[in-house]
């Protein structure tokens, strides 16, 4: 049989699954009040550090482009908020500080992109020159 105070903790923790759902999925907490905890806020920030990389990993393999990104950053801004809406407790401030850093690596990844496909770029002209000259002195 349950006792009162476990029937209220499973109801706490249920209700807060629907408040912090992000908390709940990742298995970070459900306490309300876990989401000033030290232990929440690393997982995040590590996350947040990974957006440059994969940015500019898919910009290398050429799955999308710097215009591509550029086109689009304004769903990634609103992505962030709705994301920091969702791991962070509903304040503003909270919100704004785990966006904002997604917001300026999203933005510094689009510049190590664009400076990535020049060089890219550039070296294809140089070998394509590399094969015409090549060409040119197998014709002699």
């Amino acid at each position: 049989m349950m006792t009162a105070r476990v029937a209220a903790e499973e109801l706490t923790a249920a209700a807060n699954s629907f408040v912090y759902p992000a908390r709940f999925i990742e298995g970070i907490s459900t306490d309300p009040n876990a989401a000033t905890s030290a232990t929440a806020e690393p997982e995040i920030s590590a996350k947040n550090s990974e957006v440059p990389i994969v940015t500019i990993l898919l910009v290398q393999i050429g799955v999308i482009t710097p215009e591509f990104l550029s086109k689009n950053r304004g769903y990634v801004i609103v992505g962030a908020f709705v994301l920091s809406a969702l791991l962070t407790p509903p304040d503003v401030v909270t919100q704004v500080f785990l966006a904002g850093p997604v917001i300026v690596l999203f933005e510094i990844s689009i510049i190590v992109s664009k400076i990535i496909m020049k060089r890219k770029k550039k070296r294809e002209e140089e070998r394509e020159k590399e094969w015409e000259d090549d060409d040119d002195d197998d014709s002699d």
